[in-house]
């Protein structure tokens, strides 16, 4: 926001170096020397303190004299009246901590905090591991069957095929990354206990 304050009021400045130009180019000759020696010093001091704030404004400096040029500004719509209500914001909110501390080599470079690793972070990282475990691991087994795509449930019933508790089923479903469902969990242990009895009672 400074740089570009600071480049309107080298347009600024310019702008009225430019007027007076023209009006000593088309009536400088036709004028009282009176009467152009008045309007030159006029227009070189509305010029001035613009030249100088282009140079200043971008070091932090200047905020007075800038908020002093923005009030007049502001009076002369409809650019002038944007260009002073540009300034004020700047100067007084935009970079306001720029000027109170005493310009720009004195701002602290504020560094952006670390983002803190979420719950859902560490899971995608645990399941994107691949760990050094033996090719016949439950581990390795989820990997292959989610590999090959099947299904979390599919997977699930075979880790209970294989006789492994539950607690464990779920540590190695989840750090594989795949859904373990408790619902399905009650169901196919519910299904082991009815089993022996239902052979009982055929016999």
């Amino acid at each position: 926001m400074l740089g570009i304050l600071s480049v309107l009021n080298w347009l600024m400045g310019a702008l009225y170096l430019v007027v007076l130009l023209v009006i000593f180019l088309l009536a400088g000759d036709r004028l009282p020397f009176e009467a152009f020696g008045l309007m030159s010093i006029l227009l070189c001091v509305l010029a001035v303190p613009h030249l100088y704030l282009g140079l200043k404004i971008e070091q932090g400096k200047g905020r007075i004299l800038q908020t002093i040029y923005a009030i007049l500004a502001l009076f002369s719509f409809p650019l002038g009246t944007l260009y002073g209500a540009f300034a004020l914001w700047v100067v007084w909110s935009a970079e306001a901590e720029v000027f109170e501390l005493g310009g720009v080599e004195h701002v602290p470079v504020r560094k952006a905090a670390p983002r803190k690793k979420s719950a859902l972070d560490e899971h995608e990282a645990e399941a994107d591991y691949v760990s050094p475990v033996r090719p016949d691991s439950p581990f390795a087994l989820v990997k292959q069957l989610k590999g090959e795509g099947a299904l979390p449930e599919d997977i699930q019933d075979e880790l209970n095929a294989k006789g492994l508790p539950a607690d464990e089923i779920a540590t190695v479903m989840g750090a594989a990354g795949v859904r373990y469902s408790h619902s399905h969990q009650a169901s196919l242990e519910k299904a082991k206990r009815a089993k022996p009895g239902q052979m009982k009672k055929r016999g």
